[in-house]
């Protein structure tokens, strides 16, 4: 028999500018926290700035033709109004996005804090994998709203 149960009790977040990517992760260091989600904190945070990285080293993998030309643009707007959904299964070729096993913290929110200062300073370079090519604005809009997904998986004790 099947019990329904309440879904995790996942954290709102809502950032409105890149620093506050970086203050709720030192805020989140700093205590304690659960983790609702697979990855654990260092993970996460390191999976952040490899996301930033990536749109100035390359991703290593796109969405296929149709997707990038026939949803992509549509699918950014969603993103960037109402947030990313839940569930979203990276591909295996992803690896430069997907978690090590678990990095230093203190190296993960420095990785971090660097990767925040480039996306402040310079323009993206390098294509989204779903999305194409992203304008100044639009990649610190999306990277906040990529923050916000994964920094809800975490709840201060």
């Amino acid at each position: 028999m099947n019990v329904p149960t309440a879904p995790p009790p996942f954290r709102n977040v809502r950032l409105s500018d890149l620093s506050d990517i970086v203050a709720d992760c030192e805020a989140l260091a700093a205590g304690e926290c659960t983790m609702l989600g697979n990855w654990s904190l260092p993970q996460t945070i390191r999976h952040l700035a490899q996301g930033i990285d990536c749109t100035y080293d390359g991703f290593g993998f796109q969405a296929n033709w149709f997707l990038r030309t026939f949803l992509g643009r549509v699918m950014l707007w969603r993103v960037l109004i109402s947030g990313m959904p839940r569930g979203i299964k990276l591909p295996s070729t992803a690896t430069r996005l997907l978690p090590i096993s678990d990095p230093d913290l203190a190296a993960a929110l420095e990785h971090l804090r660097q990767s925040v200062r480039r996306l402040e300073n310079e323009a993206p370079t390098q294509p989204h994998p779903m999305f194409g090519r992203l304008s100044h604005d639009e990649a610190r809009r999306l990277m906040l709203r990529h923050a916000e997904h994964h920094l809800s998986y975490a709840v201060p004790v």
